[in-house]
């Protein structure tokens, strides 16, 4: 079992208060898209939908290497697991695929199939046929669209949704 110490407390408190304290402007746009994407999920509407539906939306997109696989999957469509593994590589050590270490490769290789695959197949942004061993977008990955382009955008949310995703970890 992992202790905590008194850094490891505050951290995890000021990451908490980072998110706490977004821009109410931009907790409301964000809510008004959530709201959006919930509408075509079913037929309840609910507050409670709506919520739900934010905190995956804010979960899926928390961790980068999982935003890489949704970014490129969004560039590909569809594509072989492999490829998406050395894509994800690629941008994440800034380096061609050539010069990353099989152990590195292999690191994020693991991560994406035993976490990050399933998380987003489970949530029907990506779906993954296993025989073939390729990967394609799923029913909910234009939902996911508009979340990437405001992380990633200019229009200052991005930058404020980016910071307060990245202090979730």
């Amino acid at each position: 079992m992992k202790s905590y110490t008194g850094h490891d407390r505050r951290e995890s408190e000021r990451c908490s208060s980072t998110v706490r304290v977004a821009d109410q402007s931009a907790m409301s746009h964000v809510q008004q898209h959530a709201r959006e994407a919930s509408k075509g999920v079913g037929s309840q509407t609910s507050e409670s939908t709506d919520a739900e539906w934010l905190d995956e939306v804010f979960a899926l997109l928390s961790n980068s290497r999982r935003r890489h696989a949704i970014q490129i999957m969004m560039e590909h469509e569809r594509m072989d697991f492999g490829e998406l593994v050395d894509r994800v590589a690629e941008l994440e050590y800034q380096l061609p695929i050539d010069d990353i270490s099989s152990d590195e490769r292999h690191t994020v290789y693991v991560s994406l199939s035993q976490s990050h695959r399933p998380r987003l197949e489970k949530a029907g942004v990506i779906e993954c046929e296993r025989d073939t061993g390729t990967v394609s977008l799923g029913p909910r990955s234009d939902d996911l669209a508009e979340w990437l382009s405001h992380i990633d955008g200019s229009d200052g949310l991005g930058s404020k949704l980016k910071r307060s995703l990245s202090s979730l970890c």
